[in-house]
């Protein structure tokens, strides 16, 4: 086995443990792409998550979906506030 997939196999075999239970992770940009996976991984490994999100709608239905993959049960969403862009002339 190359080196390259003795690395490979070593961050599998991370990812199914529990390393990260007990431990409390905010996750930006939780409710798509790289932030959901990266939201659904760290919840297999125990981890709780604060989400932060601009959509709170889509904070909660992603919370739910943690909850379906995962099992957890354990979740907050937060909502990032959001400001008006201010008016140029």
């Amino acid at each position: 086995m190359g080196q390259a997939a003795a690395s490979g196999a070593r961050s599998q075999t991370r990812l199914k443990g529990n390393e990260m239970k007990g431990k409390t992770v905010l996750i930006t940009g939780a409710t798509a792409g790289i932030g959901r996976v990266t939201a659904r991984e760290l919840a297999a490994q125990g981890a709780r998550l604060i989400l932060v999100a601009r959509n709170r709608v889509k904070a909660e239905a992603t919370r739910g979906w943690l909850g379906e993959q995962t099992g957890a049960t354990t979740r907050r969403a937060h909502a990032r506030a959001s400001t008006s862009p201010r008016r140029t002339r």
